[in-house]
């Protein structure tokens, strides 16, 4: 998506994707407009954002591996990056 990083653009991305699949009036609202959000914070203020995702999304991988048994799974970071170009330059997109 035009103006975000590969990873901030992925998490916009995987929103409208999933409002893209359909289901309620109200969760297509509610997904459409949390990508529209997240896009305007990480547009504002990419830095403060990825700080506090990283830091969300490490506590959540440590308890997964806690409930789990302490097995530890792979963090998000280990994924191999996904690019978001084809799929944010589609006719459905807003940019």
């Amino acid at each position: 998506m035009r103006g975000l990083s590969e990873t901030h653009g992925a998490l916009v991305v995987s929103l409208l994707a999933r409002a893209h699949f359909g289901g309620m009036k109200c969760d297509v609202a509610l997904l459409t407009l949390a990508a529209a959000r997240w896009r305007k914070r990480f547009l504002a203020n990419p830095e403060r954002w990825s700080e506090g995702l990283d830091s969300v999304f490490a506590d959540a991988s440590a308890r997964a591996a806690a409930a789990a048994g302490g097995q530890t799974t792979p963090p998000l970071a280990c994924a191999a990056p996904l690019s978001v170009v084809s799929i944010s330059q589609s006719p459905h997109s807003s940019d």
